[in-house]
């Protein structure tokens, strides 16, 4: 049941590291895949994250193009009414203002490691391609790629996945690849029930699904799970 409602709530399925779409949730901007995330429509780019402002632009493609030449872009907010394009950083939090008939769209630079590892050697893996293991730092993002990987959890029910999350340097202190600490960005993380709770020397993050829903749990780092690589 659970992985039957997850499957049609999303259509969205990864296969080997790459994206096969069911629905039009995903788009094509050159050689860059964005993908649209309704829950952020009608919102706008806080200012600190804001990388350029453009007006007279006809499309969001033109839009999501103007992005991809940028660097430090890594998303858009298009009005089509207005004709009006912001490039930003990266996703917004719940504070951002109202503007009606904004749509978002985000590019799509993640990797699911469909091999089975330790935290040590997913971390050593995304280095290898290029990437890190992925940082969560907005519930929007943490919706973002959880909208991705429910389609693949109507395949594997009992999967879980590493992200970058750690507290091996102090315990109760989780930190993200960066050195960004959880506690930064109150209010942007999705433990679980009862979570962390640092069972038999728990010290790494996993994602995992219950009952059509992704939190996050403290795992013991030495697990071989699948993870996810920020490609960005």
């Amino acid at each position: 049941m659970t992985a039957f409602c997850c499957f049609f709530m999303y259509f969205i399925i990864f296969f080997s590291g790459q994206l096969n779409v069911a629905s039009g949730s995903i788009y094509q901007a050159g050689f860059i895949n964005y993908g649209r995330l309704y829950n952020n429509d009608g919102q706008v780019c806080i200012s600190d994250r804001t990388v350029f402002k453009a007006d007279s632009v006809t499309s969001w493609v033109e839009c999501a193009v103007l992005c991809s030449n940028t660097d430090l872009c890594f998303a858009i907010f298009y009005n089509s009414e207005t004709r009006k394009c912001t490039g930003c950083t990266y996703f917004g939090d719940n504070e951002t203002l109202i503007d009606a008939g904004t749509k978002f769209y985000s590019r799509i630079g993640y990797r699911l490691i469909q091999q089975q590892m330790s935290w040590t050697n997913a971390k050593a893996k995304c280095l290898e391609l290029g990437g890190s293991l992925v940082s969560i730092k907005s519930l929007q993002e943490h919706d973002f790629i959880v909208r991705i990987l429910s389609g693949f959890y109507a395949v594997d029910t009992d999967l879980r996945i590493w992200i970058g999350g750690n507290d091996m340097a102090t315990e109760g202190t989780f930190l993200w690849e960066d050195e960004t600490a959880f506690a930064e960005t109150p209010g942007a993380t999705k433990w679980g029930p009862r979570q962390p709770n640092n069972y038999n020397s728990q010290d790494c993050v996993q994602l995992y699904n219950e009952d059509c829903e992704w939190y996050w749990n403290d795992e013991s780092c030495v697990l071989k799970l699948y993870s996810v690589c920020d490609m960005n």
